[in-house]
């Protein structure tokens, strides 16, 4: 396995508060580490949500672990933006993850992070 020099790992720790070498893991790419994170936490029977369109890589995972994906589709006549109703209406108690990319070249717009998961609507779907 991967997993970067020493140095790197240290560096990359310092950058965490409480974070130390032996808690990095260093990846090929965004492919490896999806790869990992889809295997250690998703199994058959589990929901993902997935954004669409966007990065289907976790999509794929998860068919092929036995997941059931869900889309949350993003439209044009909302310029491309998550409508966080229908993200309710998809996440369930069933849901493992909730995988979200933005394909940035559709229009151009960039949206903050806050406008497309607002830290409040996270922590309300974790008190139902």
């Amino acid at each position: 396995m991967v997993n970067g020099t020493t140095e790197l790992r240290r560096t990359i720790a310092a950058l965490y508060p409480d974070a130390r070498p032996e808690n990095v893991l260093v990846t090929v790419g965004a492919a490896q580490a999806n790869s990992m994170v889809a295997a250690t936490l998703l199994h058959p029977g589990d929901e993902v949500v997935v954004v669409s369109p966007g990065y289907r890589q976790i999509r794929g995972l998860a068919h092929n672990t036995g997941c059931i994906v869900r889309e949350l589709q993003l439209r044009r006549e909302r310029d491309w933006r998550p409508d966080l109703d229908e993200l309710d209406a998809l996440v369930t108690p069933r849901t493992r993850m909730v995988s979200g990319s933005r394909p940035a070249a559709l229009d151009g717009l960039r949206l903050r992070r806050a406008a497309l998961f607002p830290s409040s609507h996270g922590e309300s779907r974790r008190r139902k």
